[in-house]
């Protein structure tokens, strides 16, 4: 069975030339903080490190082979953003919205990740690992080996996204937004059945 690839990252690595839209970037290492919003960047065989890159926006960005460690990306704006082989580690995600993007052996691990947005992406081959996804939106999704490992699920949003066969049984939620049409084959905890139940409007009757 197929795994999720991680990044080829190149042993050394140089520090990058400034950022310019429509240019490639290619075994940099960056490390201190940037500014600015920037349109086509195409960056490989890189790594981000302890920066912050909030609020900012990036269209039709493309990152392969790229490892982000203890980025802070809150609020900012990738829409239609192309990933692959990337992995997020301890970044901080808070209203990060990647609404329309395309990930592919994508990781997501320790990253808080609430209000985030993935709706109308396409998403092949990512995890998320311990990750904080409260009020996170994946509204209209289609996907390919997703999975969800000890994660915080509390009223994030999979309205019209297809369930079947995804694994909630370690995430953690009390409400979740879904389309009860397209949860058959969720899988799921006998406590989480309890929950699922009753969201769908059903009340327990104790004999």
């Amino acid at each position: 069975m197929k795994k999720i690839q991680a990044p080829k990252i190149p042993f050394h690595l140089l520090p990058p030339a400034p950022l310019t839209d429509e240019e490639s970037y290619q075994g940099c290492a960056f490390t201190t903080d940037l500014l600015g919003d920037y349109h086509n960047l195409d960056i490989k065989f890189s790594s981000f490190s302890k920066l912050d890159w909030a609020n900012s926006q990036q269209t039709q960005l493309q990152l392969s082979d790229v490892v982000l460690e203890n980025v802070n990306l809150a609020n900012s704006e990738w829409l239609g953003a192309s990933l692959a082989r990337v992995i997020f580690k301890n970044c901080r995600l808070t209203g990060f919205n990647l609404s329309e993007s395309y990930l592919t052996d994508v990781q997501f691990i320790d990253c808080q990740l609430d209000y985030a947005s993935f709706s109308y992406g396409k998403l092949n081959y990512v995890a998320f690992l311990t990750c904080n996804l409260t009020e996170a939106d994946f509204f209209d999704v289609a996907w390919q080996k997703l999975s969800f490992e000890t994660c915080q699920l509390e009223r994030s949003n999979f309205l019209e996204t297809s369930l079947t066969g995804l694994d909630f049984s370690t995430a953690t939620f009390s409400s979740l937004n879904f389309t009860a049409a397209k949860s058959r084959g969720l899988i799921i905890s006998p406590l989480q059945a309890l929950t699922i139940v009753q969201l769908l409007g059903f009340q327990l009757k104790e004999d």
